[in-house]
């Protein structure tokens, strides 16, 4: 996002109060204090809705998003968002004709034919059993693989199998999965096959996230390269970027990285894009193992790099965490770095569940010792802030 683009945002819990007494609202307020630290020729124009149906654009207009969603698809889109659904989908991508491992798709065939599907696809007993024919095709595939559903983001909804333990685990996982997933089929929308798995080929190796973004023209613009750190449980947590070795890195890539935008030209896309990408061991071909079609994580950190270049800080990080502290709190913390230009708040997002809010920070220093000691501080300082908010003197 940049310049004065309109912004819709969504009012999801809109304070009442506030409205009728003619004041902004938490929320409100909080949006406009953020937006309002960009340059005026660089700030949106926001709008709030109650409701999907509130929106209203400009005669000529066309919306942009990042994920396609039912309950905006009566408006004009600057990407189809049924072509933008295909592009997302893991499915979409063994079917591109980029280097990829080998991959293997099990697509239902519930209500693929026939005049009574939505008699079948209302049919309890029905899904069961397409539920495990699908299981079934899946348990006759070598180990190891990785299995994947047709939509995902952060590693959610991506298993690695490399044992018969974790084979059991996984089919005890997509039971469940693919019965939602067969809910969600009907006739209006089976022909963009939103129930599949997707079976690929363990490649062993580290991989990289390539950011880049894909011109009108189909030109692609390398943004940057990162080694993506990944929890226990496989969900992307982080990515730890070096800026001097970006040259080297974009030389390397290029020829994918072109593949890549040739591909989404071609489908009409044009935006930011973030591929996870691995090194062939057998061959040392570059595989595109997931295509990401919008902003993804480690984005920022690119669009970072002459921010922090400026203050000879080499090494980039980004990460998420949840703590239990206000924004406030925490950037008068670390006060000193947020001055300095070390530490870049990208994103906070109060009022979770359990009352913590979600904190997504862009970090950098000299090289890897400052990095590493930085990111313990950081860490330290998430631990001490109690529940309740306060800090404890440990």
């Amino acid at each position: 996002m940049a310049g004065k683009l309109p912004l819709v945002l969504l009012d999801l819990k809109p304070y009442e109060h506030c409205h009728n007494q003619g004041r902004l609202s938490p929320h409100h307020l909080d949006t406009f204090e953020v937006l309002g630290q960009l340059h005026p020729s660089q700030r949106p124009n926001v709008t709030f809705v109650r409701r999907f149906e509130d929106i209203r654009l400009h005669p000529g207009s066309k919306i942009v998003v990042l994920n396609p969603l039912d309950r905006v698809a009566h408006l004009p889109h600057l990407v189809d968002p049924e072509v933008h659904y295909e592009l997302l989908s893991k499915r979409g991508l063994a079917y591109s004709g980029l280097p990829t491992p080998k991959t293997f798709v099990i697509d239902t065939v519930l209500g693929s034919k026939g005049d009574n599907s939505t008699e079948i696809l209302n049919c309890p007993t029905k899904l069961s059993e397409e539920v495990e024919c699908m299981i079934h095709l899946l348990r006759q595939r070598e180990l190891p693989y990785i299995v994947k559903v047709p939509q995902s983001v952060g590693g959610l909804g991506t298993l690695i199998v490399r044992t018969e333990s974790d084979r059991q685990m996984a089919e005890t996982v997509l039971r469940a999965e693919l019965l939602n997933m067969l809910q969600d089929v009907n006739p209006f929308n089976r022909h963009m096959y939103p129930c599949s798995l997707v079976v690929q080929e363990f490649v062993p190796g580290d991989t990289v996230g390539v950011s880049l973004f894909v011109t009108q023209q189909g030109r692609a613009i390398f943004i940057g390269c990162s080694t993506q750190n990944l929890d226990s449980s496989g969900r992307w947590a982080g990515g730890l970027m070096s800026y001097p070795d970006q040259p080297r890195l974009e030389k390397e890539y290029a020829d994918v990285i072109r593949q890549i935008a040739t591909y989404l030209h071609s489908k009409g896309y044009y935006g930011p894009v973030g591929a996870d990408i691995m090194k062939d061991p057998a061959t040392g071909r570059h595989l595109v193992i997931d295509l990401n079609v919008r902003v993804t994580g480690s984005y920022a950190l690119g669009c970072l790099k002459n921010h922090f270049g400026k203050r000879g800080l080499s090494q980039g990080y980004i990460c998420q965490f949840g703590v239990h502290c206000s924004r406030q709190m925490y950037l008068e913390h670390f006060r000193k770095e947020v001055e300095e230009g070390s530490l870049v708040l990208a994103s906070w997002t109060p009022h979770l569940p359990d009352g913590s809010s979600l904190a997504v920070i862009c970090i950098a220093a000299p090289d890897l010792l400052h990095l590493k000691q930085f990111v313990s501080r950081v860490e330290a300082f998430v631990l001490l802030v109690k529940p309740d908010g306060n800090v404890s003197s440990n």
